[in-house]
């Protein structure tokens, strides 16, 4: 009787424990992009208003360890002509992530900084800081990424009273953005500082 309680409590253990969420990594088709994620992250489509312009595929990730210590990133990438890369220079990348940028609660638009390499066509346009969202104070992220025949998009915010868990998670994320055949790096050790 011992043996068949103890192979009973023994089932009911590993049925009860949750299966780990595997890493997804995010690279839609005609994307030269990629991300990885945690675990799955949530997709929906968005139209523009703009009839003539495709609809696309926004990712969503949310990781939540307690009400007010949150992780929110979404993503886009669509295959892009060269005529619309080539209208991407620096004073239109910069006014664009503006547009994404900018909202109510925030007095002024952040530095914003800009990096082109030549040898691969890559241009990006990134910015961050803190704002106010709702009742607390977040940490933000708007990246633009543009390669010759791909445009990615990334807005990101974490709580401020995240914990190291939290900060792991939003920094590992924004660690593996990048494109495709880039020479993949180890992420840091370390959390990211509040």
């Amino acid at each position: 009787m011992d043996k068949i309680l103890r192979a009973f409590l023994g089932v009911l253990c590993l049925t009860s424990v949750p299966a780990l969420a595997e890493e997804f990594k995010y690279t839609p088709a005609g994307c030269d992009f990629q991300a990885v994620f945690p675990h799955e992250p949530g997709f929906v489509q968005r139209c523009p208003s703009d009839a003539t312009l495709p609809c696309y595929q926004v990712a969503q990730f949310t990781d939540r360890t307690d009400f007010d210590k949150t992780v929110n990133i979404e993503m886009s990438c669509t295959s892009i002509t060269k005529d619309i890369y080539d209208s991407y220079d620096e004073a239109n990348m910069r006014d664009i992530l503006i547009g994404m940028t900018m909202d109510d609660n925030m007095a002024e638009a952040p530095p914003i900084s800009f990096e082109e390499k030549k040898e691969t066509g890559l241009k990006m346009v990134s910015t961050g800081g803190l704002k106010k969202s709702g009742f607390s104070d977040k940490i933000f992220i708007s990246q633009l990424w543009v390669l010759p025949e791909s445009l990615m998009t990334v807005e990101g915010e974490m709580s401020l009273e995240s914990d190291v868990y939290s900060d792991k998670v939003f920094a590992d994320i924004l660690h593996s953005i990048g494109p495709i055949n880039q020479p993949s790096e180890e992420p840091p050790n370390e959390s990211v500082s509040k």
